[in-house]
């Protein structure tokens, strides 16, 4: 039997929204089952829930990464303003993440 995995998903309404469909993406990979998702945006996550098929919903990401367990996350908001706090918050969950790009503001 192959592996599955179990992912999460952080989106911000407004802010960047669920980046250019890390959401998505899972939908059409069988072995992953998307567990959970957190938008702080009300109409946003039960919009995402109903896309994605999805009952966990989360207004914060930091209650998702702490009442769930994840193989992967992806981080989909392509503001950049609070990318370094989801990274480090979903490795210390110990998650794979994905992440919208870029990265961050500047190379330094």
């Amino acid at each position: 039997m192959p592996k599955r995995y179990r992912a999460g998903v952080i989106g911000r309404t407004g802010r960047g929204n669920y980046g250019h469909g890390l959401d998505r993406v899972y939908l059409e990979m069988e072995e992953v089952d998307i567990v959970a998702v957190a938008d702080d945006d009300p109409a946003g996550l039960e919009e995402a829930g109903q896309r994605l098929g999805v009952e966990r919903l989360y207004a914060d990401y930091r209650e998702m990464l702490k009442n769930e367990w994840f193989d992967i996350v992806s981080i989909c908001p392509r503001w950049l303003d609070q990318h370094a706090e989801m990274v480090f918050a979903v490795a210390e969950a110990g998650a794979c993440i994905f992440l919208e790009k870029p990265i961050a503001r500047t190379l330094a």
